[in-house]
This record gives C-alpha cells, structure tokens and sequence, in this order.
C-alpha cells in the first residue's frame, strides 16, 4: 500500500488492518511456541547429558589448580626463609664452599623473576611450558647446589633442608600444573560442546518467553481492537479486567481533532525543533 492509498483509508479500514494482522499472528503463534518447546526440550536433554561429565572434568581441573598454588605457594615462602638464611649464614661467614662460585648463584633471584612473570602475565600454554621448564632446570642445579654444599659444609643443614623442601614443592606444584594443563587440552572439544549447548539452551529458554509474551500481548490487541471497530475511535475505558493494558488508548482521534483545530502534530513539531537548531547553528557560525 502506497503513501498516498494509506493517508485516504479509513480509520475503521486502518482498524480492519490491524485486526487481519493481529489474527494471522495470532494463529501462527501456537505452532511457532511448539516447535520452540521442542527445541528448548531436546536442548534440556542435551545440557543434562553432557553436564554431570562437564562438571566432572572441571573437578578435576580445578583440583590441579589448586595443587599447583598452593605449592607454589608454600615454596615461594620458603624461597624467602632461604634467602634470609642465606644473608644470615654470609653476614656470619658461615657460607664456605670449597667453590667459590657460590658468590655468583642468582638461582634463587631468577625463581622470583619465574614466578612473578607466571603470575602476572598473560601467558598461553607454550609460553607457560617454557618458564616451567626454565624453573624445571633451575630446580635441578639448586639440587646438585644442595648436595655440594652439604658435603662441603655439614653445618649448613637447616639451610640446605629449606632448598631442598622449596625445590620439592616447586617440583609438586609444576606437575600439578603439567596435569592441569593436560586436562584442559584433553577437554578442549568437549568443554567447548558443553557451553555452546548452554548457550543455545538458554537462547531456547528467551525466545519461548518472548513468543509467550508475545502471545498475551497478541490476546489484548485483539480485545482492544475489536473493542474499537465496534465503539469507534472516540473516548473508551481501558478494560477493568486487565491488570496491566499494553493495547490503550483513550481516544484515537483526539489528535487528529487537535490537528484540525489548527494545533501542530507531533511529527510537525519534531521538524520545527529540527529546523530551529539547524537555524541556531548556522547563526553561530
């Protein structure tokens, strides 16, 4: 329908109009909320299928996670007892080795460089399996540093324990995390199956309320318009019985009566605004 064949109908042929449209919906509805139920149904079946296994693996995951913290954890506070032993034993001229080249270690110093860039970083997988096998090796020549200094220096024993016990926990937490790690590629395919059928059960669950919504919104504009074509387009009452009218208006032709006494319609105002300030700016320029 054109422009022109619009403004010449009618209020009641406007009023057919939406009516007829109101209908067809209305009628399409039923089989449209159907075939939703059933998709929400079969995507229900679906989500309670892979969750219990989804869960499961998150267990898991999670388990190494928190091995691997809380060792990382524990050996980072042991890292800096070690460190302080260390000050002590060289302030007291205890640090002796039969190899001086202890003087230059910087092993402790580069496992704090490790774990703060673990921690602090955005790492992916294959950056992460470099600085754990950097801290892998670092681990292995604080072992042989351990057994040399105590041959070299049986005093040394509560220091050397403390090395030892932070390279153990260190060695714990990095095959809690090599586990974790595997896990999680292991799971890629499944876990990504699982959230994609959680999304599309929850997209389910949104259009069959919105077709629901739909439907009693429908309901009304049928009563309101049918109520209309039989009372006209004057002054009615919303109907008593509905708690909350979406389909409501007092008079119809109340504006176009305002029109006809010489008043602006709202879309004549809306282009008077926009002309005024087209106006201003041109002024200020």
């Amino acid at each position: 329908m054109s422009a022109e064949e619009l403004v010449n109908v009618s209020p009641e042929g406007i009023i057919d109009l939406l009516l007829t449209r109101r209908r067809l919906l209305q009628d399409q509805l039923p089989y449209m909320i159907q075939g939703l139920e059933e998709t929400r149904d079969q995507m229900q079946n679906a989500y309670d299928a892979l969750k219990p296994k989804y869960l499961k693996k998150m267990d898991e995951i999670n388990r190494f996670r928190m091995e691997r913290d809380e060792a990382h954890s524990e050996a980072k506070e042991l890292r800096i007892k070690v460190e302080k032993l260390q000050e002590d034993l060289v302030k007291t001229g205890q640090m002796k080795s039969l190899d001086p080249r202890w003087k230059k270690d910087k092993l402790l110093s580069e496992l704090d460089s490790i774990d703060d860039r673990i921690q602090t970083s955005a790492l992916d997988h294959v950056e992460e399996r470099k600085l754990l096998e950097e801290r892998r090796k670092l681990i292995r020549r604080n072992d042989d540093w351990l057994e040399e200094r105590k041959q070299a220096n049986p005093e040394l024993a509560a220091y050397v324990q403390a090395r030892r016990d932070m390279s153990r926990l260190y060695q714990s937490g990095n095959k809690a995390h090599q586990d974790m790690i595997q896990t999680l590629e292991k799971s890629v395919s499944s876990r990504k199956k699982f959230n994609q059928t959680r999304k599309d059960l929850r997209d389910s669950k949104t259009q069959l309320e919105a077709a629901g919504r739909l439907m009693a919104e429908s309901e009304q504009a049928i009563s309101y318009w049918t109520r209309r074509k039989e009372e006209g387009i004057g002054e009615i009452e919303p109907d008593p019985m509905l708690k909350d009218p979406k389909f409501h208006i007092h008079n119809l032709g109340e504006k176009a009566q305002r029109i006809r006494e010489g008043n602006t319609s709202s879309a004549g105002k809306r282009r008077d605004k926009r002309n005024r300030k087209k106006t201003e700016e041109v002024e200020e320029e």
